[in-house]
């Protein structure tokens, strides 16, 4: 199942669930089957799109608006 990212109605804290999701399910399969298998390599490919989502509204949201998170530092993903 391809999580899909709907650019103007998800929120950052799903785009993260979404990630760690994306990720959990390349793991495992990496495990299962090694990473020259088609099913990791679409996952991977799927975990790209995720992770440049989230950078893009990052960026946008720490640049743009000139808004921070709660420590006065930009938001990062920390889950790899």
């Amino acid at each position: 199942m391809k999580l899909t990212v709907n650019k103007g109605f998800v929120s950052l804290t799903i785009l993260k669930e979404q990630i760690e999701i994306t990720r959990k399910r390349m793991e495992g399969l990496w495990e299962a089957k090694g990473h020259t298998d088609p099913g990791v390599l679409d996952l991977s490919i799927e975990l790209d799109d995720l992770l440049n989502e989230y950078q893009r509204r990052i960026v946008f949201k720490g640049d743009l608006r000139g808004e921070r998170g709660a420590r006065g530092k930009k938001e990062r993903l920390d889950i790899l």
